[in-house]
């Protein structure tokens, strides 16, 4: 696949088409309004006009009327976001990632799925610059999800027709791995020269791509048909010797991937529906996002109950670490919303776009920046969060 294959379909939308501010829908409190003061100063303004909305049956327990004051307060003071261009490909988006250290124009990659006449799976990686010029890159497939090298000059593709690809950023060119013909392929993770994928029927993938090895395990059953499902999520943990799982079963299992038995050693029943996110993090530390809308964290040395969780609402697919040291999450049916990385607290959210099925948020190199994607209505969102 070469660079003529590029082509410009995107349509650039301004953005006085949409805008939303974060808001308190079911308190009738008013916004700060601008004063020549600072900014404490218009913070107590805000608590003043909150107190007001304290209801009468809390007026009895102090206790319960400051929570419900606090609560209030953190909703209110939530910085507003406000919409900006939208972009409207011809494919459905699934996935987006900004990579911040490339040295090519167009940094924000989406990567798209669609079903052609009901029987045809196609899909593009579509490219985007600072400017919202958009270029498509045709796929030998649909793009469930991708995989971003740590030097960001290539990615891997897990794709629809059973095949990984290794695509180079610089040159524009693809080099697909076939992986199994008769499977679709549902999540990618990359360690080194290492890749760990997984498909619709369960099954666990490592594969070597300097030796193009591929080997395979059962992963994930129905518990009560004992049929196969979709596992929809894998990841390396950090030193490689460990994979991690999530799907369609809502069991979370990690595996030592040294052990020739293929049994997982570590078993989690916690999610109450499908895993659909997991993500890695230093020490003995692992995140994981689910249909049952809550994010968790877990030490995979005790493995039994997640040591943190909130429910973030909508059904949690992704989960990316911001240059801020935060977690930008993507909420299905909630938009999406960034987190305090340590207790999960919602720092800021935009809600309304995750109507149409959010699978993806990023931050596109200015930590107030925030490009996302919704599935069913092909378009990349763009919002600003302001002061």
């Amino acid at each position: 696949m070469s660079a003529e294959d590029l082509s410009s379909t995107a349509q650039h939308l301004p953005s006085s088409h949409s805008s939303s501010i974060a808001s308190l829908p079911q308190y009738s409190v008013p916004a700060p309004q601008a004063t020549n003061g600072s900014k404490y100063s218009q913070l107590l303004c805000v608590i003043e006009e909150l107190s007001k909305d304290i209801r009468p049956t809390y007026t009895g327990n102090k206790v319960c009327a400051e929570r419900l004051k606090r609560t209030i307060i953190h909703a209110r003071i939530l910085m507003p976001v406000t919409s900006l261009d939208t972009l409207i490909l011809s494919e459905r988006p699934a996935a987006i990632h900004y990579c911040a250290k490339s040295n090519c124009c167009s940094k924000l990659v989406v990567s798209t799925y669609d079903l052609n006449d009901g029987v045809v799976r196609k899909g593009s990686l579509w490219f985007v610059d600072d400017s919202k010029n958009v270029t498509s890159f045709p796929m030998s497939a649909g793009v469930f999800r991708f995989d971003v090298f740590p030097d960001e000059r290539a990615l891997v593709a897990s794709l629809t027709n059973g095949c990984i690809s290794t695509v180079n950023l610089e040159s524009m060119s693809a080099s697909d791995l076939l992986v199994n013909a008769d499977s679709m392929l549902l999540s990618v993770s990359i360690y080194g020269q290492k890749i760990v994928s997984s498909d619709n029927q369960g099954n666990i993938y490592l594969i070597d791509l300097t030796s193009e090895a591929v080997e395979s395990f059962p992963a994930a059953r129905l518990k009560y048909t004992n049929e196969s499902c979709e596992l929809w999520t894998t990841t390396w943990h950090n030193d490689g010797k460990y994979v991690i799982s999530g799907g369609e079963d809502a069991l979370l299992k990690i595996w030592d991937i040294r052990c020739d038995n293929r049994q997982p050693v570590s078993v989690n029943l916690s999610h109450e529906s499908g895993v659909t996110f997991t993500k890695a993090e230093a020490d003995f530390y692992l995140v994981t996002g689910s249909y049952d809308e809550k994010i968790r964290r877990f030490d995979y040395r005790c493995l039994k109950q997640p040591i943190l969780q909130s429910n973030l609402g909508g059904g949690v697919w992704n989960v990316e670490e911001t240059s801020e040291a935060k977690f930008l999450a993507a909420c299905m049916f909630n938009g999406w919303a960034l987190l305090d990385k340590t207790t999960f607290a919602v720092l800021e959210q935009e809600v309304d776009i995750g109507k149409t099925t959010l699978y993806g948020a990023t931050e596109c190199g200015d930590p107030s920046l925030i490009a996302s994607c919704t599935f069913s209505d092909y378009t990349v969102h763009f919002h600003q969060i302001t002061n």
